[in-house]
């Protein structure tokens, strides 16, 4: 499993823990909507963004809190990875 791959499971797996509603155990697929579709609202955000500072140790500022990196699980992956220094900063 890529480094990416295991970056993925564990943010679907906390989405699905945490953010979701109880009984929703469907799979997060990769390229489902998260903002539109129920699974992200405006505090799941700011939820989402205290567990990527503590668990990933990376600062997401304000002028990062854009759509675009919330839209689905691969963009979100792709946020966190700049964010840990695995492409361009945040």
């Amino acid at each position: 499993m890529s480094q990416q791959d295991h970056l993925a499971e564990r943010l679907a797996t906390y989405i699905t823990a945490t953010l979701m509603p109880p009984g929703d155990i469907e799979p997060l697929e990769h390229d489902e909507p998260l903002l539109g579709s129920g699974i992200l609202d405006s505090l799941g955000i700011m939820r989402l963004v205290v567990y990527l500072e503590e668990e990933y140790g990376i600062e997401v500022p304000d002028a990062a809190l854009v759509p675009e990196h919330f839209l689905t699980l691969d963009h979100l992956v792709a946020f966190v990875r700049r964010g840990m220094g695995g492409e361009n900063s945040v």
